[in-house]
């Protein structure tokens, strides 16, 4: 009896950090609940910096929030704010909150620390985003927080794998927007198309293509910067394989399927590598389904790289131009929008004001960084400020 009611108590005393006596501990239920806090003082130079994009509907809302907030010191919205629906609510000041209100103020400081402000979010029936915010003396933004995806979902992509990415096949430098993922549950792409619908019957994409037995678990995606008179970024991606003959032949599967279903025709190309040794692949070029649609591909010795147009794959692959416009290197990071570049890139274009707001007045680049943790994934973001 003495035993037993002893190891009774130490179960008890031990809850919060084992398992070994039973099964975990019911998760707090207000961290699925919509609730956002934020400092004024924090709050307060990010909405003047917004209301300096005028003539944009952020600088008209930063305006509009900075009258109501003005001489707040906590601003946000709790649980019974948020409409049906689940859209984001408009914040309000919290300074003269009660009640259960109160009570949840009293829950996001302790749970914030020392960030400047709180985000909690339920993400779909089980999961959950919670995210700290805090302004640095630099003027830029980070995001630190913790996301379990629902399951089954997209966000299941974003939980990283012990192992990590592959090297990278896209030239990154290059890219408005680039980004480098190895799923923990692995890519497992076949299941966002559903049985028998559209995506299904027009593009065969349940076939031998996207098994996982053929993939190795490495995606990279990428917007480059308009080109070949298009005047749109060209989204180009990259299925990291395992072997160039069974990839090409479950590729030859599927296209040949396509071409039987479809009255198009696929045009053979070959396709410049930086290493300088090219590669066969081909073309639709003639595919009216949405601007600008040509898609280009190839099987390279380590991917299988996909393409809104040939000239994003000879951007991607090719040999760097010799006075190339390089962006801010990838590194390490998930993922990295250049966003700097893109207002560059957006004030060259013809007709276009070169005094017309942009984000990257605010920000010139986000950087995000994912680990792993027991149940989701760990993010950290960087918005970091523009130069002043």
């Amino acid at each position: 009896m003495l035993v037993r009611s002893t190891m009774g108590l130490l179960c008890v005393a031990t809850a919060a950090l084992t398992l070994a006596c039973g099964g975990p501990l019911a998760e707090d239920p207000r961290l699925r609940q919509p609730l956002l806090a934020v400092d004024g003082a924090a709050l307060g130079p990010l909405l003047e910096s917004a209301q300096t994009l005028s003539g944009t509907p952020l600088a008209r809302e930063a305006t509009a929030l900075g009258e109501t907030l003005d001489g707040c010191a906590l601003a946000g919205f709790a649980p019974g704010d948020v409409p049906l629906g689940d859209a984001m609510p408009t914040l309000r000041c919290l300074d003269a909150a009660t009640g259960e209100t109160a009570e949840r103020i009293v829950f996001a400081k302790a749970r914030r620390g020392g960030a400047d402000g709180l985000l909690l979010w339920p993400v779909g029936e089980t999961g959950r985003l919670e995210l700290r915010l805090t302004r640095t003396a630099d003027g830029d933004l980070d995001l630190d927080g913790f996301l379990r995806p629902d399951g089954g979902d997209a966000l299941d992509l974003l939980v990283p794998s012990d192992e990590p990415p592959a090297r990278p096949v896209l030239r990154a430098s290059d890219a408005l927007v680039y980004a480098r993922l190895r799923p923990e549950g692995g890519l497992r792409l076949a299941r966002f198309v559903p049985e028998g619908g559209q995506a299904d019957r027009m593009f065969a994409l349940k076939g031998r293509l996207l098994e996982g037995a053929l993939l190795r678990g490495t995606v990279e995606l990428a917007f480059l910067p308009p080109m070949g008179g298009i005047d749109l970024p060209l989204p180009i991606g990259a299925l990291h394989h395992r072997g160039a003959g069974p990839i090409r032949a479950a590729l030859d599967e599927a296209l040949d399927q396509l071409e039987s279903t479809w009255p198009i025709e696929r045009t053979p190309k070959r396709f410049a590598l930086a290493s300088g040794e090219p590669q066969d692949g081909a073309c639709f070029e003639d595919l009216p389904l949405l601007p600008g649609l040509a898609p280009c591909w190839v099987v390279t010795p380590d991917a299988l790289v996909v393409a809104w147009r040939e000239a994003a794959l000879e951007a991607a692959l090719g040999p760097p131009p010799v006075a190339s416009a390089a962006g801010k290197p990838a590194g390490d990071h998930a993922l990295v929008v250049d966003l700097a570049r893109i207002a560059r890139d957006d004030r060259r274009r013809a007709g276009a004001n070169p005094n017309a707001a942009h984000a990257a007045d605010l920000f010139s680049s986000l950087t995000l960084d994912l680990a792993a943790e027991a149940d989701g994934v760990r993010l950290r973001a960087r918005f970091e400020g523009a130069p002043r």
